[in-house]
């Protein structure tokens, strides 16, 4: 059979075709006498991000996590000295835990210890005129007092 081949770009009708590549219009393959500086801008951003980056990098590593670690260092050091405080303020409420405990017995001995004038004189102004006492004694910090009453005539 028969095939339909149309090539448009030799048509001798067409308005800006005018021969085998003279007097062209449009632009011209090589690129002619075209700016550069996009492709320097290209570049110079190609350029700058990584280095940004990578002097970021450096100023952290180099400069910003030896003062953290001397700061870190510094911080530990307080904490050991109010660690080593803290300490020394248990044992003194300790001490003074047991202070307190040992001058409550002290006092729970005083309290429980009277003296026999005392218990004496006590007797003498709560007993009436005509009992005689015979005995008072005390055991196991209980008193026991035995008398007769005296009439007097």
């Amino acid at each position: 059979m028969f095939s339909l081949d149309i090539n448009f770009l030799n048509d001798p009708g067409r308005q800006d075709y005018t021969g085998a590549g003279k007097g062209r219009k449009g632009p011209q393959p090589g690129g002619g006498g075209g700016s550069y500086l996009p492709a320097i801008l290209g570049a110079l951003v190609g350029i700058a991000l990584p280095a940004g980056v990578a002097g970021y990098w450096y100023y952290l590593n180099n400069i910003e996590t030896p003062k953290l670690q001397a700061r870190s260092s510094e911080l530990d050091a307080q904490i050991a000295e109010l660690q080593a405080k803290l300490k020394q303020a248990e044992e003194f409420n300790q001490q003074a835990a047991a202070i307190e405990a040992d001058v409550a017995a002290l006092s729970g001995v005083f309290n429980k210890i009277r003296p026999w004038s005392a218990i004496l004189l006590d007797f003498a102004q709560r007993t009436p005129a005509d009992v005689q006492l015979r005995s008072i004694s005390e055991s196991a910090g209980k008193l026991t007092i035995s008398g007769v009453a005296v009439s007097q005539t």
